[in-house]
């Protein structure tokens, strides 16, 4: 019989596949980018504690949040104008050395 500390990390870690299958299966059905590190990303800070799951869901939700509400506000103009602070956002990470990875993610490569 397993122990309970055995137990506790074999269940922690396939809710965590689970989160990262679901974000990944997710992301892939709205053809973003890089869909596959974003489940990672997501099967690894579900194991922190309390935060992880939330923490794991706020990039690509902020994102397509904001051109989604742009979108409903506005319509197609403010959609539209959602892309130009997220393009300047990228533009200031990609020249920044610390923030570059924040950059790359936002952007397609």
């Amino acid at each position: 019989m397993p122990s309970r500390r055995t137990r506790y990390l074999s269940e922690q870690f396939l809710i965590s596949l689970v989160t990262g299958i679901l974000v990944w299966s997710a992301l892939t059905l709205l053809e973003i980018d890089f869909a596959l590190i974003w489940g990672a990303l997501a099967l690894f800070r579900n194991f922190l504690p309390t935060i992880g799951s939330i923490i794991a869901f706020v990039p690509p939700i902020v994102v397509l949040g904001s051109l989604l509400f742009r979108g409903l506000l506005w319509g197609v103009v403010g959609a539209l104008l959602s892309i130009v602070p997220a393009s300047a956002i990228k533009i200031v990470c990609d020249q920044i050395d610390l923030l570059r990875p924040v950059g790359v993610m936002m952007g397609s490569g």
